[in-house]
Formats: C-alpha cells, structure tokens, sequence
C-alpha cells in the first residue's frame, strides 16, 4: 500500500517527504549522541564511585589484616615461649629411645641376615644339585640322539619309548613265566 501512495505523490510531495524525513533523521542522530554522551558522563560517575568504594574497602582490608597480623605474633611468641621448655625435655626422651630402637633393630636386621644366609646356602646347594641332574639329563639326552641312526629314533630314544617299551616286555614275560 505505501508504495502505492507514493506513486500517487507529485516530485514537489516526494521531496517534501524526503526533507521530513531526513530532517527527522538528523533531529533522530542528535538525540542518539546526546544520550550517548549522556551515558558516557553517567558511565564515569559510577565508575569513579567504584574506585572510591575500592580504595575504601582496601584500606578498612589493610587495617584489618594488620590487626589480625598484630594478634597473630602475640599468640604466636606465647606458645614459642611455652613450648620451648618442653621441646628439649621432648629432643632427650627421643633420643634416648631412638637409640634404644636403632639397637633393637640392629640386633633383629642381624639375627635375620644370619637366617637368610643359612637359606641361601641351602637353596644354593639344593640349586647346584638340581643343575648337576639337568646337564646329566641333557647329556643323556645328546648321547641317544649321536647313538641314533635317524631322526624319528632319536626322538623315541629322548621321550624313552625304547625304555618304556623293554620294561614292558620284560614285564610280559615275567608274568609269562608265572
């Protein structure tokens, strides 16, 4: 429909318009700056209250903490003061009883030494039989198989089938024999 009317409207009335408008426009523009200087101005205020509100709570923190340091040293050097007698009546008795602990454990960590030891030398003897019994088996083992003629004799000589199997027959014959 505007469009319409404006097609309607003469130049003189389309101008018109156009200057109404633009003054509008213009009259539209100041009022923005004015609100944003306005703002500005508003904006600083707060801002400089803030500060003052922040130097103030800075300084009742600063005087505060102050005070609080002031109680704290007092309180501190008292309970110095008064533990510093028990402290060395304190170091003594420890003292005397980590020496007394440091020899008991001396004599315990050496009575177990003397116990490891006596394991030891029998896991190590145990240890030397068990290695003399593996080079034996390994050595039988290696004298069947230079004694085989082939592969798969050497196998059933290594697993004792060969043994396994003369046991049995003597075993049948004995039985035979009954």
């Amino acid at each position: 429909m505007a469009q319409k009317e404006l097609r309607k409207l003469n130049r003189k009335e389309l101008l018109q318009m156009m200057v109404e408008y633009s003054e509008e426009t213009e009259a539209a523009k100041e009022r923005v700056v004015q609100m944003q200087e306005q703002f500005d101005k508003e904006r600083d205020q707060l801002l400089e209250q803030m500060a003052e509100e922040r130097a103030n709570l800075l300084a009742k923190f600063d005087e505060e903490k102050a005070e609080m340091r002031a109680k704290f040293n007092a309180q501190r050097n008292e309970y110095e003061a008064k533990c510093n007698g028990d402290i060395a009546g304190l170091k003594a008795r420890q003292e005397k009883e980590i020496t007394g602990i440091k020899a008991r454990y001396e004599r315990e960590i050496k009575e177990l030494n003397e116990e490891h030891e006596k394991e030891f030398s029998g896991f190590r003897a145990r240890l030397e039989r068990e290695k003399e019994e593996i080079r034996r088996e390994v050595d039988d083992k290696l004298a069947k198989i230079e004694n085989s003629g082939s592969l798969a004799e050497a196998l059933l000589a290594i697993n004792g089938v060969f043994d396994g199997a003369k046991k049995a027959a003597e075993q049948f014959e004995n039985i035979k024999k009954k």
